[in-house]
């Protein structure tokens, strides 16, 4: 049973990374240590579906917690106090690094892993320079319907993917207010509200945006599992890559998104705070990855 609260704790923040652009939530799954297992589980979906629910419930059910509590506070939390929220999760990411790096130099190091590395850098780098373009309107009918299908399956990269932002693609190609705050946030909010009409008719329209995701997790995570069995050392290497570009993603997104808002809180507190926040996270990153190596011994 602990365990599976620990799961659930877990997937909270990796529901909460897939939903701000810049964040990833495959980076999340990495920091928290759950990336592999999750990755095996999703491939295995195919074949066992049963064994891989049981094996990953409360995890996914911590992700959908963590997609809510996003949807409804993240947004609110970088509107008010911009600097120590991003500078909370630069930290989680910072922390993470040195434990990446060891996995990385398990063996001799090859040009290709080098090579590997520094794409993954340079992607994310010149990613984070495209310019977004949010439409003021959009007409829900068949077409708009099956291009969310496909940005989804875009997006769901991030969530088994390190360093990649789904959200941040969604932002880039100008659908992330329609997907994130229109489509999911009216669903959300007739949940809670217990407007049974209107989530139905909500759901209904997130559907194509669900059903990408779900496509996209299991055709990705067949690949990433491939790849880690016989490139282990190279993939690791590229994902060193997209952590160290991480932190400049995140900051450069969250200024380009929340610019006044960070200029109206920029003070003295509010750097004291964040560097505060830094070091708690990277502290956490380090406790939860000594808690999973004492439990895997």
């Amino acid at each position: 049973m602990k365990g599976k609260i620990l799961d659930l704790l877990k997937g909270i923040p990796i529901g909460i990374a897939n939903v701000i652009p810049g964040f990833s939530g495959g980076t999340m799954a990495v920091i928290l240590n759950v990336y592999e297992r999750l990755i095996t589980a999703l491939s295995e979906f195919l074949h066992h579906p049963i064994k891989v629910i049981k094996n990953i419930w409360a995890l996914f059910l911590g992700v959908v917690i963590g997609v809510i509590v996003a949807t409804k506070l993240i947004v609110l939390l970088l509107s008010n106090f911009p600097i120590p929220t991003t500078l909370f999760f630069v930290g989680l990411v910072i922390g993470s690094i040195p434990n990446i790096l060891f996995k990385a130099n398990q063996s001799k190091v090859k040009a290709i892993d080098i090579i590997v590395c520094f794409v993954c850098v340079l992607v994310i780098i010149v990613f984070s320079f495209i310019r977004e373009g949010t439409p003021s309107t959009v007409d829900y009918d068949f077409k708009t319907a099956l291009l969310v299908f496909f940005l989804s399956v875009i997006a769901a990269a991030a969530m088994v993917i390190p360093g990649v932002s789904g959200s941040l693609i969604l932002l880039a190609l100008g659908y992330y207010d329609f997907i994130w705050k229109d489509l999911l946030g009216t669903f959300i909010n007739a949940v809670i509200s217990l407007d049974f009409a209107g989530s139905v008719n909500a759901f209904l329209l997130i559907l194509p945006f669900i059903l990408g995701v779900i496509f996209g997790i299991v055709f990705i995570s067949k690949l990433i599992k491939l790849l880690i069995g016989k490139y282990p050392q190279t993939v690791y290497y590229a994902i060193f890559g997209l952590l160290v570009a991480s932190p400049f993603a995140i900051i450069y997104g969250m200024y380009r998104e929340y610019r006044s808002a960070i200029i109206e809180n920029s003070n003295f507190w509010g750097w004291i705070i964040g560097i505060i926040s830094i070091t708690v996270s990277a502290y956490l990153v380090n406790y939860l990855s000594k808690f999973d190596i004492q439990k895997k011994d």
